[in-house]
């Protein structure tokens, strides 16, 4: 049997035990990235969900959200594009912590248990203005409305990036544990920057607008005066082409017209004159029915006319 003295000093061996196992034990999950520090110096960076240990009392825990996280400009910005027209920008960007250390150092102004976030979107807000201005500036205003945009938002993108890990750690500490996870400047990853809207200023919309249409006006009239000389030129080659095939179709025309004639002529030639009386009769002939044949015709000749020899043969 156990002594009973020893029952009060069993149990607190048991609690000093079961305090020392939860001060030096925290838990990182599957959303958290976990900075360790000692006396408010860096000591242990735990980027991997799990139970994890450390010095109790002595040492503490900052836990950081690794999800992705988003700021949106509060304000529109006016900006100067490089044909000098006006803007007025909304932007956000969409990022993430990957390295605490840095992270904590770029915000450490908000301190142990501040609101770190709002800190880091403050430095982000400047960031984002700058690359827009720098960016924005360099290209015309119609690059934002044509599909330009997404290497305008990647070159955004990329700059904000480079000055966001541009920055170094301030210390030997930060540097050996930034070097640790790869990691400096802010500590974040710029995952996304996208131009939610880009507008003119009401002052400038009128004046824009107005260039807009009569530019728009002077292609219309360009075009149509391009089309009117196209019309023309196509009607004069088809009149040009109509004449010649007309002129080309008359020309074989009397060309057969004037073949046929002469093989008409060989044949009644060849064909009377087999027999002279009798074309000299049928000729006459012909020349009467032409004559005579019309209504209400009168003829008065002398009976010794030539016209009317055929009448005035005995034999015929």
């Amino acid at each position: 049997m156990m002594n009973p003295r020893f029952v009060p000093i069993l149990i607190f061996i048991a609690f000093i035990a079961l305090v020392g196992l939860y001060t030096s034990s925290y838990i990182v999950r599957q959303t958290e990235i976990a900075l360790v520090t000692q006396f408010g110096e860096p000591v242990a960076v735990e980027l991997k969900p799990g139970l994890k240990f450390k010095l109790p009392f002595i040492q503490t825990v900052e836990y950081f959200d690794n999800r992705l996280l988003e700021y949106v400009m509060p304000d529109e910005i006016e900006i100067n594009a490089s044909d000098e027209k006006r803007i007025k920008l909304e932007a956000f960007v969409r990022w993430r912590i990957v390295d605490p250390l840095a992270f904590a150092r770029a915000t450490r102004t908000a301190g142990i248990g501040g609101n770190r976030i709002s800190t880091m979107n403050m430095q982000i807000s400047n960031l984002l203005g700058s690359s827009l201005r720098q960016v924005i500036g360099g290209v015309p205003l119609n690059a934002l409305l044509s599909p330009q945009r997404d290497q305008v938002m990647r070159e955004i993108k990329e700059l904000v990036e480079k000055q966001a890990s541009s920055s170094k750690a301030s210390d030997a500490a930060d540097n050996d544990a930034a070097k640790s996870t790869g990691q400096t400047g802010f500590g974040i990853e710029i995952v996304d920057v996208r131009i939610v809207k880009a507008d003119l200023p009401p002052e400038n919309s009128e004046a824009v607008f107005k260039r807009m249409q009569a530019e728009r006006k002077r292609e219309a009239t360009t075009y149509r005066a391009q089309g009117d000389q196209d019309a023309q030129t196509i009607r004069a080659n088809a009149d040009r082409e109509r004449t010649v095939l007309l002129a080309d179709a008359q020309k074989q025309a009397e060309i057969l017209r004037g073949e046929g004639d002469a093989k008409a002529s060989k044949i009644f030639s060849d064909a009377f004159g087999k027999d002279p009386d009798f074309y000299e009769f049928y000729r006459s002939m012909q020349a009467y029915t032409k004559a005579i044949n019309q209504k209400d015709t009168t003829l008065v000749l002398s009976p010794d006319s030539k016209f009317l020899k055929e009448f005035s043969k005995p034999d015929k």
